[in-house]
């Protein structure tokens, strides 16, 4: 479930009226998952001490506790961003990393931790427009997606959900299956599993955006609740069995409510 913090208080109500699935902590149940939502990457002093400041907050709200922060940020929507991809792909995760440096100073340890995750375009693995880059300590550049799983590797509560908006997860055309959500996310979980990340993996699916020029295939809103099921089951057999994986994200809520089971084209 992705929301904007400004509405954590709503969510919780409405997820304990929904009855949606959630930890115990303390006899209680805890909140959903909230995210941040930003649409752009800003320097770390806008963040602050964000984990700590909005957990407290949130629980003074809903007296519980949430069950996670998911940093969704998003800085290619400003075309500044692309005059020097490599450069801008530093800054973005100079800034994940010092939010996952403040989190691992804040938030104590445990099978309950809050969970911390990361959205990511499919296309963060590498590709000619946003190639490999070099950080931290690693003298081999390597995509961004990479570097976002060693920063999150050996902590299991945290995760990196893969945006694979595809409304397929595969296709009997060698050259459109390679375009489906399985191919798509098979970087990211390849190299979880050579480096041995503890980390997750989550898949990011579409509902919404039915005016974006891509949506006859990004999102499925154009096809129908029928044809994510299938595309579910597929990538469940496809990586199920990786110790990574962590499940689908739809997003958002109400455009999966509003989307029938089959769209007439």
């Amino acid at each position: 479930m992705m929301v904007r913090v400004g509405a954590a208080a709503a969510v919780i109500a409405l997820a304990a009226a929904w009855g949606v699935p959630q930890l115990s902590a303390q006899g209680k149940p805890p909140a959903p998952l909230v995210t941040t939502g930003e649409a752009s990457a800003t320097p770390w002093k806008r963040y602050g001490n964000w984990p700590q400041r909005n957990t407290e907050t949130f629980n003074t709200l809903a007296n519980q506790k949430l069950q996670g922060i998911q940093f969704d940020i998003e800085p290619y929507v400003d075309p500044a961003w692309w005059t020097n991809v490599q450069a801008s792909l530093q800054a973005y995760l100079s800034t994940i990393r010092a939010i996952v440096d403040h989190y691992n100073q804040v938030v104590p340890p445990g099978p309950t931790r809050l969970q911390l995750g990361v959205a990511i375009p499919f296309w963060y693995d590498g590709t000619a427009d946003v190639p490999a880059v070099q950080f931290g300590k690693s003298s081999k550049p390597a995509p961004a997606a990479f570097h976002l799983i060693d920063m999150l590797g050996t902590n299991s509560r945290a995760y990196v959900l893969v945006m694979a908006y595809r409304n397929f997860a595969s296709h009997q055309d060698r050259r459109i299956n390679a375009d489906g959500s399985i191919a798509l996310v098979s970087g990211e979980f390849d190299y979880a599993r050579k480096s041995r990340a503890t980390c997750g993996i989550v898949i990011g699916q579409e509902f919404g955006d039915l005016a974006d020029q891509y949506a006859f295939k990004t999102s499925f809103g154009t096809v129908g609740r029928a044809a994510f099921r299938q595309a579910a089951s597929e990538l469940v057999a496809a990586y199920g069995g990786r110790s990574q994986f962590r499940g689908l994200s739809v997003n958002h809520l109400d455009a999966y409510e509003a989307t029938p089971e089959y769209v007439t084209q």
